[in-house]
């Protein structure tokens, strides 16, 4: 009796040591694969351009014609865009300069019309 009962325990350690190995796996599976994740992460961050300010970068995008836009002739068909916005835009992107909103005019002080004596009607 002794002897089948000590088997027992055996067959239970036996059983109980293949599903700790089999959970074990499963967890080393999901910490390479949160692994593989973060580090895909991190390098998608590493070419994205930080946030040098207060506004976020804010990729133009590409500049094209409707259908209705095209000329007949696609050889009359001219380039859309601007050089000098593009360069701009390339700047901020490799963060070489800060992109931010456009300053609004402000008046300083309000503006007072006048009725001169020599403009008024005469009625």
């Amino acid at each position: 009796r002794l002897d089948s009962r000590v088997a027992a325990l055996r067959l239970q350690g036996l059983f109980r040591l293949r599903s700790l190995r089999r959970l074990l796996r499963q967890r080393q599976e999901r910490l390479r694969q949160r692994r593989l994740l973060r580090e895909l992460s991190r390098e998608r961050r590493r070419w994205r351009p930080r946030r040098l300010g207060k506004t976020r970068y804010e990729d133009a995008g590409p500049e094209v014609q409707l259908r209705e836009e095209l000329p007949e002739c696609l050889r009359s068909l001219r380039p859309e865009g601007n050089v000098l916005r593009d360069r701009f835009k390339s700047l901020q992107r490799r963060n070489l300069i800060e992109p931010r909103e456009r300053a609004k005019f402000k008046r300083r002080y309000r503006v007072k019309y006048v009725e001169k004596r020599a403009f008024r009607e005469v009625t």
